[in-house]
């Protein structure tokens, strides 16, 4: 062969081998859409191919197993208007929580699928990233979203409507759910005044938001809170309940005097429900921002006063962990409680539990936890979340509390927080 062709073969050769990279396949929770894109996953290069072409990026994490990633890709991505929508106005990228690629952030920095959805806090499945013409996230949709929220959501992001308000205003305008216009009171929740402080030798504190007119508020009240299972663990705490955007006053548990409003929006608290947890010493330490399904519940509260957190920064492995442990106990692990649910299989999900409330409405689910530090805030927690996370979590637990670096915050309205969406119920999954 000539030199020229040597030449032209090492070329070649050359041009394919990253070609090659970016059809590598990687182990999705199912098969995607043959619409989305292959790409070389630097997601520098995504935005500005995207913003060149009108679109905005939308970037898909999910997993293995994953029943809520399925009724995605089935149900909503299944629907003409959805998927024209979403392929007119974005270009769609997924990854996998657990996938070894490399890619390469909007920071410049490359990691691994894992070590990007750990640090950007990513445990629920699926989420869904939207980010802009510059690369800032301005929606973020953790767990399953059906499609007329998810709709919604869609043109929140195409219109480039959060120059305008946050996603999860908009949602509340433009989704609407039957749902109470009151707020329900349990007999555990502390009376005013409300001193927050924790007394020495005192019980962990559990704050609940909420609002009226929210669908997953009343199913806390009307399925979580009448559980014995849930209960035996709530018990172990003070309970809080404040409504948000509300000029009740209280004191913090950091002993600031402040209106239930302003520490909401401090705490970056922006759906509901949220229940943030504070430790017998006052500090956060953990926090889920929409309402989970009863074992996930009850196993937040169980997660914090059996001081998990501090094992186990991740709350899915601690979560799969205690799931495994009560089956081999030979107790019944029922992640969705419903008429439903096989009676010879009991942990298996059946889809057909997304079922009618009292009020007849359905209880859809889609939630978004808040962006602050989410789980483990203290020293020994924070440390241990270098560890790389190998192991198959639980599909809908609640975010990673990794401190992001300020290049992963661009766009957003504070340190330490990201652009929320809406506080609807996430599903609970594959424990």
């Amino acid at each position: 062969m000539t030199k020229r062709g040597w030449l032209l073969l090492l070329l070649f050769g050359w041009a394919a081998a990253p070609a090659a990279l970016a059809q590598a396949p990687s182990p999705y929770a199912i098969d995607i859409p043959r619409w989305f894109a292959t790409t070389f996953l630097d997601f520098r290069e995504d935005v500005a191919d995207a913003a060149r072409d009108g679109k905005r990026l939308l970037v898909y994490f999910g997993q293995d197993g994953c029943p809520y990633c399925t009724k995605l890709m089935t149900v909503n991505f299944s629907q003409r208007a959805i998927v024209e929508k979403t392929q007119r106005h974005f270009v769609a990228v997924a990854l996998n929580i657990w996938g070894d690629r490399e890619v390469r952030w909007i920071d410049g920095r490359e990691r691994s699928e894992k070590a990007l959805a750990r640090e950007l806090g990513v445990q629920f499945t699926p989420t869904i990233l939207i980010l802009d013409e510059a690369g800032a996230t301005i929606a973020r949709l953790d767990g399953y979203y059906p499609p007329h929220q998810f709709d919604a959501a869609l043109d929140y992001a195409a219109g480039k409507l959060e120059r305008s308000q946050p996603l999860g205003d908009y949602l509340r305008a433009h989704v609407r759910e039957p749902a109470s216009p009151t707020l329900h009171d349990e007999p555990f929740f502390i009376e005013a005044p409300y001193d927050l402080r924790r007394p020495r030798g005192g019980r962990p504190l559990a704050v609940v938001f909420e609002t009226v007119d929210c669908a997953a508020c009343d199913e806390l009240h009307e399925e979580a809170f009448r559980r014995d299972a849930v209960m035996k663990e709530v018990r172990r705490f003070d309970v809080a309940r404040f409504a948000l955007g509300t000029a009740m006053t209280l004191t913090t548990p950091d002993g600031r005097r402040t209106t239930a409003g302003q520490w909401a929006r401090d705490l970056g608290v922006a759906y509901t429900p949220s229940v943030v947890f504070f430790d017998a010493t006052g500090a956060e330490v953990f926090r889920i921002g929409g309402y989970l399904r009863p074992f996930h519940f009850a196993s937040a509260f169980a997660y914090v006063a059996d001081g998990g957190y501090r094992r186990e920064p991740s709350f899915q492995r601690w979560l799969q962990a205690r799931a495994d442990a009560m089956r081999a106990r030979g107790e019944r692990v029922e992640l969705w409680n419903c008429a439903h649910a096989n009676p010879g299989s009991p942990d298996e999900i059946d889809m057909r539990c997304h079922r009618r409330g009292p009020r007849g409405h359905r209880f859809q689910f889609g939630s978004r936890p808040n962006d602050r530090r989410r789980m483990g805030i203290g020293e020994g927690a924070a440390a241990a979340r270098t560890e790389a996370a190998d192991t198959r979590p639980q599909d809908n637990g609640t975010p990673d509390a990794r401190l992001q670096p300020a290049d992963l915050q661009r766009g957003t309205q504070a340190p330490l927080r990201r652009v929320d969406t809406q506080g609807h119920k996430a599903f609970g999954g594959s424990a």
